[in-house]
């Protein structure tokens, strides 16, 4: 029997057959991508056999975000539309450090992607200010420039002071006028109220305020030093996928664990995993990762 919270040290193309049909609300995986000469990371597993499985396990809306790169990748995505997923988007992971020196080309990125079963759909998404930013200093002083520039206007002091109105903590009237980038409209009644010149403040004060929608790259250091798995990514880019494709107490499967970074990413933002790693290595060395970050699962 599978359990929920647990990763196992085992074949994933034998132990997903263990888990119930339509159970599984998102797979994030990063399967071998079968280009590194004589590693043992970089083993075949059964394609055919696995995908069918994915399309038995998740539920009828689920989702699938998995990387990949070259010509395995390429034969996948083809599997995955042949099975009857909808493809819904590509995504870049740009990690800002080169991989590997040797390579001809300085490869700093990674693919990912997105794809959807029955009506399963990619979630939009908010992203903190800051951590958008990423401490760019240069396009903060942008967005402060453009708050400057639109606030000499007073018809645009007005737009502002109305929004401030609108959208403070506790005020109900936050819940009943949605934004966009024109005017305010009423959820009920429909009336609209336009921002006029002053929707370029607004604009960038919600950015501050609630967040920025997610991009297609998503820019987040690799960790060079703290890795116990060569192709070990970050949590917090594995935090922001899972955002997209999935929410809180959704039930997460992971087919190639590797290091463990998508149970623990599961652990901080409030879902369930179940996870396979079939070397002993990278099994024994994740589990200690992970007990390191939480000790409150079995294993």
């Amino acid at each position: 029997m599978i359990m929920k919270n647990k990763i196992y040290n085992e074949d994933c193309v034998q132990g997903i057959k263990r888990i119930p049909t339509g159970s599984i609300d998102a797979i994030l995986t990063d399967p071998p991508y079968l280009y590194l000469k004589n590693q043992k990371l970089d083993e075949e597993f059964d394609e055919d056999t696995l995908f069918k499985e994915w399309m038995r396990v998740l539920k009828d809306d689920g989702m699938i975000a998995v990387f990949g790169r070259g010509v395995p990748c390429a034969r996948w995505l083809v599997k995955l539309d042949e099975l009857g997923f909808k493809h819904k988007e590509d995504m870049v992971w740009n990690k800002s450090y080169c991989s590997s020196p040797v390579l001809p080309i300085s490869r700093v990125h990674e693919n990912f992607f997105m794809f959807a079963k029955g009506k399963g759909k990619v979630i939009k998404t908010k992203v903190p200010y800051l951590e958008m930013k990423e401490g760019n200093i240069a396009s903060i002083k942008m967005d402060i420039d453009r708050l400057c520039e639109v606030l000499r206007n007073p018809k645009s002091l007005i737009a502002v002071r109305e929004y401030l109105d609108r959208v403070k903590l506790g005020d109900k009237s936050r819940d009943d006028f949605e934004y966009n980038e024109n005017m305010f409209k009423h959820k009920i009644t429909g009336d609209n109220k336009s921002l006029g010149l002053g929707n370029l403040c607004v604009a960038e004060m919600q950015k501050i305020e609630i967040g920025m929608n997610e991009k297609t790259i998503i820019k987040v250091p690799m960790d060079k030093f703290n890795r116990i798995h060569p192709t070990q990514k970050p949590i917090s880019l594995l935090i922001r996928i899972l955002d997209i494709i999935s929410r809180k107490g959704d039930l997460i499967l992971d087919c190639f664990s590797g290091s463990g970074s998508t149970a623990i990413a599961c652990m901080k933002s409030g879902r369930d995993f179940i996870g396979f790693e079939l070397d002993k290595e990278y099994y024994d060395k994740s589990i200690e990762r992970i007990h390191s970050e939480r000790d409150l699962f079995t294993f």
